[in-house]
């Protein structure tokens, strides 16, 4: 949840004091960044940090399955066109199973 998009949303949401926030990254860098920024400015969230892909339903399941979230904000998509024409199979995976997921 850290590109452009999730990762404000991480920080809008974060300001709001949820109770704990789940964050689902499949970049090691970007779940890095966000994580320390989360927790350098939101000391008292509890936060969790799980590196899966939304394509990969096994995972995402479990993740559900382990935190029971009861609101979600899905951000993952590969919205560049180009490279989504040269990546088909990797953009219908994360732009439509994953939001299926």
């Amino acid at each position: 949840m850290q590109g452009t998009i999730g990762g404000e949303l991480t920080r809008q949401i974060a300001s709001y004091a949820p109770a704990e926030m789940v964050l689902l990254e499949r970049s090691e860098f970007n779940m890095y960044q966000i994580d320390r920024e989360i927790r350098d400015n939101f000391p008292d969230l509890t936060l969790h940090v799980t590196l899966a892909d939304v394509g990969d339903a096994t995972h995402v399941n479990k993740i559900f399955d382990t935190y029971r979230p009861e609101i979600v904000f899905h951000a993952a998509a590969i919205k560049h066109v180009p490279l989504a024409e040269q990546n088909v199979e990797e953009t219908v995976l994360t732009n439509v199973f994953g939001t299926r997921y």
